[in-house]
């Protein structure tokens, strides 16, 4: 997994409430050498800021203005960033990153709560679809498939923790193709 980060893969980090998404990714972000520029887009509750190569922006201020938020991605996006890593995408966040994502930017990183690998990708979608109204959802899930590289699934028993890492292919019969 830190290999895919490292070489500049767009992975969504996904599972319940509780079980490491955000440990995993700082433990992540922490083995990505210190020559490369890694922006987080933290809150309150999260906090990457402390490491080296990590610049963080805090969006909690802005987090219902959707003009100041498309500003912000824009900005990240003029400082020509290494990685990009969102702690928890927000709904309206959605559409941004995907919008970097399109516009070459590779490393991105977020997580998403999710009861599986196709629930991560349908609630990321969801989270397009209401953020970005009048856009086709065939084309959202196609611009999905083609921004993301990975989904990783952590899921949290009694007894352990489960790390699945899936690589997005294509949507089948109106589901998402996970290999």
């Amino acid at each position: 997994m830190q290999e895919h980060l490292k070489n500049s893969k767009n992975i969504l980090i996904a599972g319940k409430s509780g079980v490491g998404k955000k440990s995993l990714l700082k433990a992540i972000i922490q083995k990505i050498p210190s020559s490369e520029r890694v922006i987080c887009l933290e809150d309150y509750k999260t906090n990457f800021s402390s490491l080296d190569n990590v610049t963080s922006f805090d969006y909690t201020d802005i987090l219902d203005d959707n003009e100041k938020i498309a500003k912000l991605f824009k900005n990240i996006l003029s400082q020509q960033p290494d990685k990009i890593v969102c702690p928890y995408c927000e709904e309206n966040f959605a559409f941004e990153l995907l919008k970097l994502v399109n516009n070459g930017v590779k490393g991105v990183c977020t997580t998403i709560y999710a009861t599986s690998m196709q629930d991560a990708l349908e609630r990321f979608l969801g989270k397009l679809l209401i953020s970005c109204t009048g856009i086709d959802t065939e084309i959202l899930k196609r611009r999905i498939i083609n921004s993301f590289d990975y989904v990783v699934f952590i899921s949290d028993s009694k007894i352990s923790k489960t790390v699945e890492i899936g690589e997005i292919k294509s949507v089948h019969d109106e589901n998402f193709k996970i290999r």
